[in-house]
């Protein structure tokens, strides 16, 4: 089954303060920043300054709120930890049920306004059904720098960028795929409907490219391992009320095997609603969906659907954020 990732995408949100975290993704980075020309601009600088701006507001509730706890304990650290329970849309107790919960660990350094960094690590365990074959396993260790409103075309438009190092902390990287590392980098772009009179709201797109680096090009199926990945998500977000908030994001990917061209890309659909219990707690609910934009036996897949029973899962997490 495969692993929702929604709380960390949240935790990365509230992090490094941008959208640059629309697909995994969930989707915090904990090196010593000490001695870095970039952290001694800042060490001594009085965090309640920093503007907790209305567009972070839009983009991540639970972002907004660290922003302002961070202002008034003028410390630049913030950590988070998230429980989620995902199952597939098949009910429990049969055979094709598949359930599982994670644990999802993250801290951040704030750098300056705009520039974080993050670290993400996660336990995940399979309670029912299932398809690894594992009971439970570490996620990838994940550090990132983060910068948002890198460039301002105009008020309407903000670009920032994210670059991102997977070490291989999870059974599969290690034993599966014996990888050594990947390399991600994102340019996200935020577009404040405020200017439209919305408030409260923005609309995101993220392109993003990876590259993976293996001891070996075949993996332990003798199958060819994924060089590339190339994606592209869009996202809306925004506030229902002052304490409940929505997001819908989608993304195209398409992978590239060594040795191989670009194969036929796949999409994916997640909604997502949460509900900030008080400045440290949040909770989620929502669902996502995945297939094939065209499959190599017959060609174009018209059956596009945001919900599958085959393919589509649904979760339920809490995020605490200290």
């Amino acid at each position: 089954m495969r692993k929702i990732i929604t709380p960390i995408v949240g935790v990365l949100c509230a992090v490094s303060m941008s959208f640059a975290c629309a697909e995994e993704t969930k989707k915090i980075d904990k090196n010593k920043v000490v001695s870095s020309p970039i952290a001694s601009e800042t060490t001594n600088k009085n965090l309640s300054d920093i503007d907790c701006s209305e567009d972070l507001k839009a983009e991540s509730r639970r972002g907004y709120n660290q922003c302002l706890e961070a202002a008034k304990k003028d410390s630049p650290w913030s950590y988070s930890t998230g429980l989620t329970y995902s199952s597939n849309a098949f009910r429990p107790g049969t055979t094709v049920n598949s359930q599982s919960l994670s644990v999802d660990l993250a801290a951040g350094y704030k750098l300056s306004s705009n520039r974080s960094l993050s670290a993400v690590v996660g336990l995940y365990q399979e309670v029912a059904g299932g398809t690894n074959g594992r009971e439970d396993t570490f996620t990838d260790l994940l550090l990132g720098y983060h910068r948002s409103k890198w460039l301002e075309p105009s008020d309407l438009l903000h670009v920032g960028y994210t670059f991102r190092l997977q070490l291989p902390t999870s059974e599969s990287a290690t034993e599966d795929y014996r990888r050594w590392f990947a390399l991600r980098a994102q340019l996200p772009m935020s577009i404040k409907l405020s200017e439209f009179g919305i408030e409260d709201w923005s609309l995101s797109y993220v392109p993003q490219i990876s590259r993976a680096f293996y001891e070996n090009k075949t993996g332990a199926a003798g199958s060819s391992l994924v060089e590339w990945t190339i994606s592209q998500s869009l996202g809306l977000f925004g506030a229902l009320t002052e304490d409940l908030s929505v997001g819908i994001s989608s993304y195209i990917r398409s992978v590239k095997p060594f040795n191989q061209s670009f194969i036929a890309p796949r999409y994916g659909f997640s909604a997502e609603l949460s509900y900030v219990i008080n400045d440290e707690i949040e909770i989620s609910t929502g669902y996502s969906n995945q297939g094939a934009i065209y499959k190599n036996e017959v060609g174009p897949d018209e059956t596009f659907a945001l919900y599958d029973k085959e393919t589509s899962e649904f979760f339920i997490s809490t995020v605490y954020s200290f």
